[in-house]
């Protein structure tokens, strides 16, 4: 049994180093997919009230980059928002977006959820879908995100 303890250590060294550019690429699929057809927005009144739209991720080396229009302005505006996964020493669940409805009774409406990438100067926040504080870390994105995090930080 001696003998096949250092083969057995590079074996799994080899097989764990290799899952690396897939663990990455499924990763980077998951996230890709998550905001292929993510908007926010609210029901009201039996309609849907978009407030953003048309997101688009770009992931280059360690660079992610989310892009989207806000269609809350007149005219559209375009938000990106990008940052370095080598520079971030965290990510952690940043409450939700919620939109007022006025009349009788003022309603508040759940919008969207958000994730911080927390780095040394600088939060970037990004939009999820809702969740409660509580559960974002066990969700797909937030544990996606968090592996590419593990992966340039490493």
């Amino acid at each position: 049994m001696k003998k096949f303890l250092p083969l057995l250590s590079i074996f799994w060294f080899f097989t764990g180093t290799a899952q690396q550019p897939d663990n990455l690429q499924q990763a980077i699929n998951y996230i890709e997919d998550y905001y292929s057809n993510f908007t926010t927005g609210y029901d009201y009144n039996s309609s849907y009230v978009a407030l953003s739209e048309n997101y688009k991720v770009t992931i280059k080396d360690s660079i992610f980059s989310l892009s989207y229009d806000v269609t809350e302005d007149k005219p559209y505006s375009k938000n990106t928002v990008t940052v370095n996964f080598k520079d971030v020493l965290r990510l952690e669940p940043y409450g939700a977006d919620v939109v007022e409805v006025a009349g009788n009774d003022p309603l508040l409406l759940p919008v969207c959820g958000k994730l911080a990438f927390i780095t040394n100067n600088e939060i970037f926040e990004i939009n999820i879908y809702y969740e409660v504080d509580a559960d974002v870390e066990t969700s797909k994105i937030y544990k996606s995100f968090n592996q590419l995090i593990e992966i340039y930080n490493n």
